[in-house]
């Protein structure tokens, strides 16, 4: 089991890290910002956006 975790990491970590790669500086920094966790938060702003809702300047 620890080591089918341990696969299923490094593989969403290669498919996190080939997707940041297709991005623009400027997507990539909308992402990061939407990903971040303010201090005393618990949920990121994704986190609290409802499923399927568009992002301000989202092509």
């Amino acid at each position: 089991m620890t080591r089918l975790v341990g696969m299923v990491r490094a593989a969403n970590n290669r498919l996190w890290h080939s997707l940041c790669g297709l991005l623009s500086t400027g997507q990539r920094t909308v992402l990061g910002s939407l990903l971040t966790v303010s201090p005393g938060a618990r949920m990121s702003e994704l986190d609290r956006r409802p499923a399927g809702e568009a992002v301000d300047g989202e092509a």
